[in-house]
């Protein structure tokens, strides 16, 4: 038996999601910063221009083209496909962990009643999640629902159980949330500081005008644009929100560890899994809710 848990032992839904969240999410960011980009090159093209019919043509084409960005997001709605793609792998992800580490509510020792529970609640998250799984399409929606992973995993001794879960899920969680609550507290910091010196030029250059009117092309208009383009993006990034909340689990899964050691019994097991998994369960609700309330997540 291997000694990981890819992604191809998931359900065949979850594959399906996490696919969709990861393509829409870098859609989604594609075009935002298509929408920023010619948004200050505009504005640098219609400073340079002058009184150049060209050169004002040249602005105009690249304003249309930050528009027609804008309405690409507005139309696509890439964002909306991205969380509540992401919610519905993360649920398929808890409740499959749940299922092989044979954990409530998957804990009986009948295997094939514990099959048709967790297949019932499978179902529940492809129904309540109708408006992002009807437009979900792809080749591993055919994989099967419960994979043979997942039944050797569910047939292991409960201490292998234990080892398995502890490196396949809890280690590389947490090893997950640490790394991307210290790129967001990075990016963040980068952001915020790329802002207050777009900021402080502008004001510079403002300055400059007042003293010199007769200068013309003192891009104080240009570097409000780009300071304005900054804090959009770094309020659709989140860095702060994210670096936080990443961290609060980060620490809640390392607190949690400690408790693998009291682990006797498969009930000491379904508790362990339990609860680390509504860690797990809590942040991404969390994040999933505060994206698009339609998101039903477990």
């Amino acid at each position: 038996m291997s000694d990981s848990f890819t992604n191809a032992d998931y359900p065949g839904l979850y594959q399906t999601a996490d696919s969709e969240s990861t393509a829409s999410q870098g859609a989604y960011f594609r075009c935002l910063s298509w929408f920023l980009i010619l948004l200050v090159l505009g504005s640098m093209a219609n400073l340079i221009a002058g009184d150049s019919s060209p050169g004002a043509f040249m602005a105009a084409l690249l304003f249309f083209g930050s528009l027609l960005s804008s309405g690409l997001i507005a139309w696509k709605r890439y964002d909306r496909t991205w969380y509540s793609a992401r919610a519905v792998a993360e649920s398929v992800k808890t409740i499959t962990w749940r299922y092989a580490m044979r954990a409530e509510p998957y804990h009986h020792t009948d295997d094939q009643q514990a099959t048709e529970q967790f297949l019932a609640v499978l179902n529940e998250i492809l129904q309540e999640n109708q408006h992002v799984t009807k437009e979900l399409c792809d080749e591993s929606a055919s994989s099967d629902a419960v994979s043979t992973r997942m039944m050797e995993l569910r047939a292991l001794p409960i201490q292998d159980r234990l080892e398995f879960y502890m490196k396949e899920r809890v280690e590389e969680q947490g090893g997950w949330y640490l790394r991307k609550a210290r790129h967001n507290k990075r990016g963040g910091a980068k952001w915020f500081i790329a802002v207050v010196a777009l900021n402080a030029l502008a004001i510079a250059c403002a300055v400059l005008r007042a003293a010199h009117s007769h200068w013309t092309y003192i891009p104080t208009n240009v570097l409000a644009v780009a300071a304005a383009s900054a804090v959009s993006w770094l309020h659709a990034k989140r860095f702060t929100e994210l670096s936080t909340s990443y961290a609060l689990t980060a620490h809640e899964i390392n607190i949690g560890r400690t408790r693998a050691e009291m682990v006797q019994s498969e009930a000491d097991l379904s508790q362990f899994v339990s609860n680390t998994e509504n860690a797990f369960s809590r942040e991404h609700t969390q994040w999933a809710a505060k994206r698009d309330p339609r998101c039903r997540t477990r």
